[in-house]
């Protein structure tokens, strides 16, 4: 019985410790507008993390074990 326990503990682990899923949406231009730089964003990605039509989108600079990486999640009641 205690080693039924174990192996569920150790199952979970291993889908935490597991690498993540990427997905690449290619390179993308980055485009000055006024004072600021903008990246367009492919409507797929956008979907993906159930962004469908106009919402609003909370973005991160990641920095982790030497990486660096921007996050996009979405803001739940964002719409315009």
């Amino acid at each position: 019985m205690i080693s039924k326990k174990t192996s569920r503990k150790s199952t979970k682990n291993q889908i935490r410790n597991s690498e993540p899923l990427v997905t690449d949406f290619g390179t993308r231009a980055i485009y000055r507008q006024n004072f600021s730089l903008a990246v367009s964003v492919p409507k797929l990605a956008l979907a993906n993390i159930g962004i469908n039509g106009a919402a609003r989108v909370n973005f991160q600079l990641v920095q982790h074990n030497g990486e660096k990486f921007l996050k996009i999640s979405p803001v739940k009641g964002g719409g315009n």
